[in-house]
C-alpha cells in the first residue's frame, strides 16, 4: 500500500530503510518501477549475491 504524503507521528524507532527483499521473475524491472515509484536514485544501490541461494539482485 502506498499512501499519500502527509505529516505523520514516528509509530516507532526505525528512521531509514536499509535492505528489501523483492521476489520478481523480472527483477531488473521490479527494481526500475520500485525506484522510480519512491524517488530513489539507483546508482546508490549495491547489488548481492547469494551463491547458497542462487541469486544477484540489486
Amino acid at each position: 500500500m502506498i499512501s499519500e504524503p502527509a505529516e505523520r507521528k514516528p509509530a516507532g524507532l526505525v528512521d531509514f530503510l536499509y535492505e528489501a527483499t523483492v521476489l520478481a521473475a523480472d527483477q531488473a524491472g521490479a527494481v526500475k518501477q520500485i525506484s522510480d515509484a519512491f524517488g530513489l536514485d539507483p546508482a546508490t544501490f549495491t547489488t548481492i549475491t547469494s551463491e547458497a541461494f542462487g541469486y544477484t539482485g540489486c
